[in-house]
């Protein structure tokens, strides 16, 4: 994939530095490392989906940058137009990773990013019908351990019951698209309730 090579090209860097043998899994170890003497190769295997994260955040560390930027899927940034995205939970439905995950938090829903765990591996920005997302390959120190907030919006809620719907941008962008297409107002009434009020209102409806 062009990745191994990526880091091949890494690796020949940093055998010209002091460090010791071993496969070293931080900056804090490569610091040590490299203030002692003999001079030596470094050892690392293959690296991992996960791995490449602690491999990128090595050569961070001993380049002392807060990010890189690779020619290869290694690993990626995640990257959101605000204005365009809609909350739609099509990048977080189809993220194999758990990279992208749309959560509720009280009265706000939230697309959050967890950086160490995305590879890069494309199908989010493939599948955002918005054309909101674009993927970087890079790694952020700055970002690492931490959940991102890429977008956020107010929750829409049913109008029986007062469950979560989603994005409130979402919800009316969709009404405007039905009122657009001549939709008639009971479909509409149907986009501000949730699967069980719709249930229960073809029930009243038909006098069951």
């Amino acid at each position: 994939c062009g990745g191994a090579r990526e880091v091949d090209e890494w690796l020949s860097e940093l055998e010209g530095l002091p460090v010791t043998p071993g496969l070293l899994t931080s900056p804090g170890e490569l610091a040590e490392a490299l203030s002692r003497p003999p001079r030596a190769r470094v050892l690392a295997e293959s690296p991992t989906r996960m791995e490449r994260t602690r491999l990128a955040a090595l050569v961070a560390g001993a380049y002392g940058v807060e990010r890189l930027d690779f020619h290869s899927p290694i690993t990626g940034v995640v990257e959101v137009d605000e204005s365009r995205c809609m909350l739609c939970e099509a990048c977080s439905s189809t993220c194999p990773y758990g990279a992208l995950e749309t959560v509720v938090v009280g009265d706000r829903v939230r697309l959050v990013f967890h950086h160490d765990r995305c590879p890069a591996c494309l199908a989010c920005e493939a599948v955002c019908p918005y054309r909101a997302i674009r993927v970087r390959y890079a790694y952020d120190s700055r970002l690492a351990g931490a959940v991102t907030v890429l977008a956020e919006d107010q929750v829409a809620r049913c109008r029986r019951c007062g469950a979560p719907l989603g994005a409130m941008r979402m919800i009316k962008a969709t009404e405007e698209a039905l009122r657009r297409s001549g939709a008639s107002e009971w479909v509409i009434r149907q986009l501000w309730l949730c699967p069980n009020c719709k249930i229960y209102g073809l029930r009243d409806e038909g006098g069951g």
